[in-house]
């Protein structure tokens, strides 16, 4: 049964200035009850919470233009469960020494406070419980002053700990953590609802789900995982992507999905001639693509070799191979807020995340190899750099694909890199050549040799 209590809390959804203008107040307020009443749809008393797990959306975006339309409201937004989730927004203003700012959450009867203040160098957190008794915890942090930073904050209830982070929301960006008695967990369990300064925080996104365990960057498929694998957080299930991230997966995961097939099976190999052959197409494309690049990053140079057509679901082409030679490597970039799935064909490819695009200051690195999968969701993995550190070979060859999320309607259309001079540019998704073209070329070249 629906409860309307919850219901009703939409009106009080947002506190707006009396100076906002009517047809703003009217188009944000329709706008946001919408989706709140979607949030909260299934948030019955009556409900377990394994119900509402299963029912609940994973996450909810926050719409922009609210950002735009009201410069001194104070927002309030709910949770998706009770007692636990992820906030992930932007600062407004560049961290000084003064910098201030607080985020206020609450049961829905106000009584259960939490209150979280975040100044440049440190982190508290408030507990009103509702016996009247107090818990505080007090962190150190260092808030990033580059423009290009966002944060995450994540309330986990049931194991008694409120997280604060930047960049991309997991424990490999995690700055501090407040940890709460036993006595706390009832109380946090109420905790609904929170508010916020705009003038300060920019919203971009909340999740159902608490920061817990760490990201594993590799995936495989119910068939080969064992329980050691999931024990140790070694890879992500392919059931635990999302239906756009398993889509893409059973796209490209296949046997027969391969590089080195019936119809020519020396593929590779051509590959590995053309590059070495002065004359042949990739040696040539190459050095064309290496003298255009500053003295000492003639190897940030990859080749893109795309398969189809772009439907309007992806950021350019949405099956793109691509070729490393030995030392070649890529631009610090991210991926348009896309899903998408990496398969590696051949040799392997190191893979150096980042928190955020702007920043140097990796948090983590993997290396994948022949057979291997990894994975990307607009919400993480999404900021990394690919090298091929085998310097004397063999070329890595890689599959890539990528769709965007059924509710991403703004189809951004770049990937986003810093250049050759560390500063943020958009890079349109190209073809160096058609893959039916390409085989025939090598195929061509290999006869030849």
């Amino acid at each position: 049964m629906l409860n309307t209590g919850i219901i009703g809390k939409t009106l009080d959804f947002i506190s707006i200035s009396q100076h906002t203008a009517p047809i703003a107040y009217i188009w944000l307020f329709l706008r946001l009850v919408k989706q709140q009443f979607i949030s909260l749809l299934y948030q019955s008393e009556n409900m377990s919470s394994s119900n509402i797990n299963l029912r609940n959306p994973r996450e909810y975006i926050f719409p922009q233009p609210m950002l735009e339309a009201l410069e001194t409201a104070t927002l309030q937004t709910q949770l998706l469960i009770k007692g636990q989730g992820v906030f992930i927004f932007e600062l407004t203003k560049t961290p000084s020494t003064t910098f201030e700012t607080r985020i206020n959450c609450a049961d829905y009867s106000n009584k259960i406070r939490l209150d979280i203040k975040i100044t440049k160098n440190e982190f508290s957190a408030l507990l009103t419980k509702s016996d009247g008794n107090t818990f505080e915890g007090i962190e150190r942090i260092a808030l990033s002053t580059n423009d290009k930073a966002f944060y995450w904050l994540s309330l986990d209830s049931h194991n008694l700990v409120l997280r604060f982070g930047i960049g991309e929301a997991r424990l490999e960006t995690e700055s501090c953590r407040i940890m709460f008695d036993d006595a706390c967990k009832k109380d946090l369990l109420t905790i609904s609802q929170f508010s916020f300064d705009d003038a300060v925080i920019a919203p971009l996104r909340m999740l159902r789900d608490p920061i817990s365990t760490p990201v594993a960057l590799a995936v495989k498929g119910s068939d080969d995982l064992t329980m050691d694998d999931i024990a140790a957080h070694r890879f992500m299930p392919k059931a635990n992507l999302s239906e756009i991230g398993q889509l893409l997966y059973d796209n490209v995961a296949g046997k027969k999905f391969v590089l080195d097939d019936d119809d020519f099976p020396e593929f590779s190999q051509a590959i590995e001639y053309s590059i070495k052959t002065p004359g042949c197409w990739c040696h040539t494309k190459l050095a064309e693509k290496s003298k255009s690049k500053p003295a000492g990053q003639e190897k940030k140079i990859y080749l893109r070799i795309t398969l189809g057509q772009n439907s309007g679901e992806s950021p350019g082409i949405p099956y793109v191979m691509e070729i490393w030679p030995p030392g070649c490597y890529s631009s610090i970039h991210s991926h348009a807020g896309a899903n998408a799935i990496i398969r590696v064909f051949t040799g392997s490819v190191a893979v150096t995340m980042y928190p955020f695009l702007g920043t140097e200051e990796s948090f983590g690195k993997a290396t994948f190899k022949a057979g291997d999968i990894a994975w990307i969701s607009p919400t993480l993995n999404q900021y990394h750099m690919l090298k091929n550190e085998n310097l004397d070979g063999p070329t890595c060859i890689t599959i890539q694909c990528y769709m965007y999320d059924k509710d991403d309607l703004g189809h951004y259309s770049y990937f986003d890199y810093l250049d050759d001079n560390n500063k943020l540019a958009q890079f349109n998704p190209n073809s160096d050549m058609d893959f039916v073209e390409f085989k025939a070329t090598m195929r061509k070249e290999w006869a030849k040799r």
